[in-house]
């Protein structure tokens, strides 16, 4: 399984992001320091999911971005379908594997569907039990 940039940027930071009030306002700056991330990739990727409408931007000089959907509503599947549906790297192409000609192999592709499915940023903040 394969995740573009954007998608793991987007995903580690919506996570931080999960961990605090909904409604507090984070910075990119802020956010690309935490997370050791460049800040001009992450913005661009937040700009995607303000679009699209994961969060709100909020302008001005105390601005940021805080989540307009609840983290509870966000799979791990929307972010990566919204960021990565053009290039498909959810999946590795047939070609790309020596294992597309095992059933064992599509087996595999579809639990890790299932799990992005189910998993969201608010399954992220709770501890492994």
């Amino acid at each position: 399984m394969l995740f573009s940039k954007s998608c793991k940027y987007a995903i580690r930071g919506l996570a931080e992001m999960a961990q605090h009030p909904q409604d507090q306002i984070y910075t990119i700056q802020e956010l690309a320091a935490q997370l050791e991330v460049p800040a001009p990739s992450l913005s661009k990727t937040f700009q995607v999911l303000v679009k699209e409408g994961f969060l709100c931007s909020i302008p001005g000089r105390y601005g940021g971005y805080s989540f307009d959907r609840s983290p509870e509503e966000i799979s791990l599947y929307d972010i990566m379908m919204l960021l990565d549906r053009q290039e498909s790297s959810h999946e590795v192409p047939a070609s790309d594997t020596p294992f597309h000609r095992f059933p064992q192999w599509k087996a595999l592709q579809n639990e890790i569907e299932i799990f992005l499915k189910e998993t969201t940023l608010n399954d992220l903040t709770q501890p492994l039990n």
